[in-house]
């Protein structure tokens, strides 16, 4: 048997398995893929098995006193609060509180999947260890420019932030859009966006099985390597981008994309020296 390290385990509804020694938790989530999708899964066990998650989604939730909530969906309409998880890289617990402070100081409404109101679904975060990026996860169309420039301006570890609607739309954003990393002697772009595990440490394993198929790995995971190699890349969400400055600053402008035929985007000077909005 394990020991839990996390003193909300049995309440918070993410992990289910601290019980068990590491080992013994990957076998069982292993034997449940086999049992569900009938396919004997290849297992790349985590190098660590605390602070490892470099990218979350957390849900928004606005209680009728007013207080902001983000944390992990426990129901349809309950929100599991966290203040500190112990699977999370640090360079995300330190920015919780900051995130929950800023958007509960705004008058933004929160979906509630009930009622079929709201704007506001989640928040979905992501870092390489030192710096973040942001994705603002909308059911309605929201963009909210000065507020925008604020979280980069007051905090700068957010290097990036856009306004997304689930629906499949980017509808504006400042800053850089991807993520450098380096991952088993390899260095790969990630974003918020795309379907790549949030342990980054897979990232390898997944190029190694589409490596000869280097569009569908971008397209499908938002993934792409080495860096130096894609000056134009288009994920699943039309969003059509283009780094210069060696992948510091990203431009985008979703008015150019066409999935027929990928454009070039017109390069534009620093977007920390430039004021960036996007009106649909």
């Amino acid at each position: 048997m394990g020991v839990p390290f996390c003193r909300y385990f049995k309440n918070c509804p993410v992990c289910l398995y601290q019980d068990l020694r590491y080992e013994e938790s990957v076998r069982v989530k292993a034997n449940l893929v086999r049992k569900f999708l009938d396919i004997d899964p290849k297992v790349v066990p985590s190098p660590k098995d605390k602070f490892y998650k470099f990218r979350v989604n957390l849900r928004a939730k606005r209680l009728g006193t007013g207080r902001f909530l983000l944390g992990y969906t426990q129901s349809k309409d309950s929100v599991f609060w966290i203040d500190l998880c112990p699977i999370l890289n640090p360079k995300i617990n330190e920015n919780l509180q900051f995130l929950a402070d800023k958007f509960g100081s705004t008058q933004i409404s929160t979906w509630d999947p009930v009622e079929g109101i709201g704007k506001l679904e989640s928040l979905t975060v992501l870092t390489d260890g030192d710096l973040l990026v942001l994705s603002v996860n909308l059911k309605k169309e929201l963009f909210l420019k000065e507020f925008t420039f604020e979280i980069l301006d007051e905090n700068r570890n957010f290097v990036g932030v856009w306004w997304f609607l689930k629906e499949g739309r980017l509808l504006g954003g400042r800053g850089e859009m991807f993520l450098g990393v380096r991952v088993g002697g390899k260095s790969f772009r990630v974003s918020p966006f795309g379907y790549y595990s949030d342990n980054l440490h897979i990232i390898p394993e997944i190029w190694d099985v589409f490596s000869g198929y280097r569009e569908v790995l971008a397209v499908g995971t938002g993934i792409t390597f080495p860096l130096e190699s894609v000056l134009t890349y288009v994920d699943e969400h039309a969003l059509n981008v283009r780094e210069i400055d060696e992948n510091k600053t990203i431009y985008f402008s979703p008015n150019q994309y066409r999935s027929d035929q990928p454009q070039d985007i017109p390069i534009k000077p620093s977007l920390r020296s430039q004021n960036y909005s996007y009106k649909p």
